[in-house]
């Protein structure tokens, strides 16, 4: 009925005019879940992605730390933040979100919710400090496919605006707290956050949800070279590549990989980066 009353208003328009709080469940914990000017509708009446859900908390017992640092790059709407706060409402969360109106809406939803121990940065991660472009692909302005590499999508952009990228060194965030568990969804941009994080994975060992684009083949050569650059990251600092493997949705297992390689499946893009140290742990049962 909620799905159902809220597309009625968003077709007849009247959405646009009015904000409505929903009550959202997420694992065992019940969130209020603010639909402004359509921001935050699909949320309203379902949290994306439960495979994730399961990943984290999965992730957050192996790493066996109390209220480890979670870093989130690409926070968006805060589906993820939801789901690092239902499993551990004391978690230190660090989100980056360059686009302004997200951030309008975050700020929202952290504050109907009260959440606490969440930082959220207006800015890109990057390997270089500097103005960059957001490049859009839908009209929305909460757009989850804008991405800052050109070229990425053969699409054409609807609009393009000027945002801050920091490298990560530069910010002097949580220095003395070791990042646990770290969220990249950058829409292409994968290769130039890592770069900005590399001497950190080295030091802290963190896992790192990713999401990474298929290649689809390899004439296809901004992402295949991107690509490989990442998995030589990964080889510098001991890190191994598992694939998340999902059913309908739902998280099924990991499986290790020797590199990414190149296919079309829009299902195959979420792995983890691990150190090699917790293989053992990640390839016997843990998921």
């Amino acid at each position: 009925m909620k799905k159902l009353f809220l597309r009625f208003l968003r077709k007849t328009g009247v959405l646009k005019f009015i904000t409505l709080i929903q009550s959202v469940k997420v694992g065992q914990k019940t969130f209020r879940v603010p639909v402004i000017n359509e921001m935050g509708m699909e949320d309203a009446y379902s949290i994306s992605e439960p495979w994730m859900y399961s990943v984290i908390h999965k992730l957050l017992k192996l790493l066996s730390h109390h209220h480890p640092v979670f870093l989130d790059v690409g926070v968006n709407l805060g589906q993820t933040l939801l789901k690092v706060k239902a499993i551990d409402f004391e978690i230190n969360y660090i989100g980056f979100e360059p686009n302004p109106t997200c951030i309008y809406y975050l700020n929202e939803l952290i504050s109907i919710n009260k959440l606490r121990r969440v930082k959220i940065l207006p800015v890109a991660l990057n390997d270089q400090t500097g103005l960059v472009e957001l490049n859009f692909f839908t009209d929305s302005p909460t757009d989850s496919s804008a991405s800052i590499i050109p070229g990425l999508r053969t699409k054409s952009t609807t609009r393009s605006e000027y945002i801050a990228a920091f490298r990560f060194d530069e910010l002097a965030i949580e220095e003395n707290e070791k990042i646990g568990l770290i969220k990249i969804d950058v829409e292409g941009a994968e290769l130039q956050v890592l770069l900005s994080l590399q001497s950190r994975l080295a030091k802290d060992r963190s896992v790192v949800i990713i999401e990474i684009l298929p290649v689809y083949n390899a004439e296809n050569s901004i992402r295949l070279q991107r690509q490989l650059a990442i998995q030589r990251i990964l080889e510098e600092i001991d890190y191994s590549i598992f694939r998340i493997l999902k059913n309908n949705g739902e998280l099924s297992g990991v499986v290790k990989l020797n590199e990414f390689g190149i296919h079309s499946d829009l299902e195959q893009c979420d792995y983890l980066l691990c150190p090699s140290e917790l293989d053992d742990r990640l390839t016997h049962n843990t998921f």
